[in-house]
């Protein structure tokens, strides 16, 4: 999929919701027309679509409230637990700095120091 607007970028589907977004691709109507995966009968998009469904949904009572900027959070915090290099999150987070990203840091794990020194010193 490709954004459109000013951070134009392709986002790509992480490997454990392939099967689910397939599915749902499968479903749509393929007659040459736009179509979305979510909501796919709506024809006109504002820009907090997923916002807005997210506040009207009744969660059950034991599930917290999702909020768009914590899913996001947790999606960002999971990309550095997993060692990705910074350039390829601050691309698919659609960022143009670390600026943005330093909000997460009080919730990534500490990297235990010799893990941190054999990262450090590189491969032998």
């Amino acid at each position: 999929m490709v954004t459109r607007g000013s951070r134009k970028r392709e986002i790509l589907c992480r490997r454990p919701w392939e099967g689910v977004l397939a599915a749902a691709a499968d479903r749509l109507d393929n007659t040459g027309a736009a179509q979305y995966l979510f909501r796919p009968n709506s024809y006109s998009r504002g820009t907090n679509t997923v916002t807005n469904f997210l506040a009207r949904a009744q969660p059950s009572p034991k599930v917290p409230r999702l909020v768009m900027g914590r899913l996001r959070s947790t999606w960002l915090v999971g990309l550095f637990e997993e060692r990705l290099p910074i350039t390829v999150i601050v691309a698919a987070a659609g960022v143009d700095t670390l600026h943005g990203l330093s909000r997460i840091l009080p919730f990534l794990s500490a990297v235990p120091a010799e893990e941190a020194a054999h990262l450090l010193r590189g491969s032998q």
